[in-house]
């Protein structure tokens, strides 16, 4: 018996490299760059004709414009690293959690918001907003836990770089 207790704290993993709340902050930074890409919409489009729109009051005619505000797209290497940080949610064995960590880590780029509430995501999975905090904090801690401290590392390195303002 006293053998199994010299053994047990040795046998112990080291401390995360990175905590839960910096793993957050990642993957919010991820999934607002993952929004911004400029992408086509994903469905047909809307019957029109070939004729431009136009203003039927000549008065607004100046300065009309239909262009609607688009955010930065994210940078060539900046891509390479929104895969990585996602795909660090696949360190999680649960799916339900995984998913919720996909839904949160969802932020709209024009606003900074993020599009699925603790609230929201549980109204889509028939559970409690705080049940839903919870598995999203224990998602965070298994990332933590299971994350590689190198690919860590170079993760934090990366974003550091690139949130500075």
């Amino acid at each position: 018996m006293e053998e199994l207790m010299t053994i047990a704290p040795s046998a112990q993993r080291p401390p995360p490299i990175a905590q839960p709340e910096e793993i957050d902050s990642w993957l919010k930074w991820a999934g607002e760059k993952l929004l911004s890409l400029p992408l086509p919409r994903p469905g047909p489009a809307a019957p029109g004709v070939c004729w431009p729109n136009f203003p039927a009051d000549a008065s607004i005619a100046y300065g009309y414009s239909d262009i609607k505000l688009r955010p930065v797209p994210p940078l060539k290497d900046e891509i390479k690293f929104i895969d990585e940080i996602l795909n660090l949610i696949l360190l999680i064995p649960s799916i339900q959690i995984r998913r919720i960590m996909h839904a949160r880590s969802l932020i709209a780029p024009n606003s900074g918001r993020q599009l699925y509430s603790f609230s929201r995501i549980g109204k889509l999975l028939s559970l409690d907003r705080k049940t839903i905090a919870s598995l999203h904090r224990q998602g965070l801690r298994q990332i933590a836990l299971n994350l590689d401290p190198e690919r860590a590392q170079k993760i934090k390195s990366f974003v550091e770089l690139h949130t500075k303002s």
